[in-house]
């Protein structure tokens, strides 16, 4: 079966090599409730096997329905990644099921404690149909049993959003909105505060995804300053959460930086003096965003700069990446870095630095990163065969390239 490319060994189990193989060998081999009750009461089957008997029959099998609501308060017990990711796209694909017999909480609980292993061990595309299922999940089953519940599915939700725009799939971001907007204003097991924390996040979401589809150095569209004012509304009627406003400030920032390129002195200095005076605990998108408004602050400069000065935010660059567990930021950090590098004439360290982040980017699946890191490649190399003076220049007008 491996011969022929229908099975592969990966990390010492076997597994189908394409999912496309997997569904059609699902579909042509059926499995009855009598097969799945006999392999269940082995005795030599272990709680991870048993745990997708039961989940593909629940409430159909002797105790299964204790052994689930044990199986997931033990949160993180499941080896392999086949059986982890099996198992969780299992309680979405039957989370009314789950509902009926009581095990929501337990459920949802059990998929945010191997959250970040299903991130890390699935590719950056791969990862977002996962969540796409989630999503789809949410909008036909039932959840609304408990706060935990929801706050869980809200997270999950909020990450859909964010890796369809971390990986170029926010064409449907809009319509996704629409429809969880009106879940979450008709859902009873939430505070207010929180309803509009959610909603908050998910409009300026779809802002961003509408901005990206924008057209760069034209008027920002009436439907983009719209949702971006709804998100901000939402945040107002959530208290002016601090994490909310530090996304909101970001995203405006962006909306000069990235979408219409009109960037002045000013806002990146008002930006940063905000996040260092806002009271924050630390986070990936704060540290990044810190470095990154550093960055642009001495780049923006119409003096000369000390090299002592980049080489301090290069440490800086360096200790925050040591740290950093982050696919989408790790990458950010490899560009922040060989931008850099390029500001102290390491050529060579930024040429480096740049093969480094295209394997990592081909490890992770971040395909669309690929584009940037090429466009980077190709500055480089015009870079290099420029006169000192016409590095001056050039160096000088090329600050938003890879943003």
């Amino acid at each position: 079966m491996i011969t022929f490319g229908i099975l592969k060994e990966f990390d010492g189990s076997i597994a189908f090599y394409h999912d496309e193989i997997r569904n059609l060998v699902g579909e042509k081999i059926f499995f009855s409730e009598e097969d799945y009750a006999d392999i269940y009461k082995d005795k030599n089957l272990d709680d991870t096997a048993k745990s997708l008997c039961a989940l593909n029959q629940i409430g159909r099998i002797r105790d299964s329905i204790p052994f689930l609501k044990n199986f997931f308060a033990l949160l993180s017990n499941t080896k392999k990644k086949s059986h982890r990711y099996e198992i969780c796209w299992l309680i979405f694909e039957n989370l009314n099921q789950l509902t009926e017999n009581g095990l929501t909480v337990d459920a949802l609980r059990f998929v945010k404690a191997n959250f970040a292993l299903l991130n890390a061990e699935q590719g950056h595309s791969s990862f977002l149909n996962f969540l796409k299922h989630i999503a789809d999940s949410a909008l036909i089953n039932s959840w609304d049993t408990d706060s935990d519940s929801i706050e869980n599915m809200a997270y999950f939700i909020k990450k859909f959003f964010d890796r369809s725009l971390s990986t170029y799939n926010y064409q449907s971001c809009s319509e996704y909105f629409k429809k969880f907007q009106k879940v979450f204003m008709d859902i009873t097991n939430i505070s207010s505060s929180r309803r509009y924390f959610w909603l908050s996040h998910f409009a300026n979401r779809v802002a961003i995804a509408l901005d990206r589809s924008s057209v760069p150095l034209c008027d920002e569209p009436c439907k983009v300053s719209e949702m971006y004012a709804l998100s901000e509304r939402y945040c107002i009627d959530a208290g002016n959460d601090n994490e909310l406003l530090l996304q909101i400030t970001i995203d405006n920032f962006n909306r000069h930086y990235v979408y219409r390129h009109d960037l002045t002195v000013s806002i990146v200095q008002n930006t940063y003096n905000f996040l260092t005076q806002m009271s924050l605990k630390k986070s990936m998108l704060l540290e990044y965003h810190l470095l990154l408004l550093e960055y642009l602050t001495l780049k923006m400069n119409d003096k000369m700069i000390d090299d002592n000065k980049y080489n301090n935010l290069l440490k800086k660059v360096d200790d925050i990446s040591i740290i950093c567990q982050s696919s989408f930021y790790r990458l950010k950090l490899y560009m922040l870095k060989i931008y850099i590098f390029i500001e102290l004439r390491r050529l060579s360290d930024a040429e480096t630095l740049l093969k480094e982040a295209f394997e990592f980017a081909y490890r992770r699946d971040m395909r669309s990163y690929i584009y940037k890191l090429t466009y980077i490649k190709a500055h480089i190399l015009i870079f290099q065969r420029l006169t000192p003076k016409q590095r001056l220049i050039y160096n000088k007008y090329s600050w938003h390239f890879g943003n």
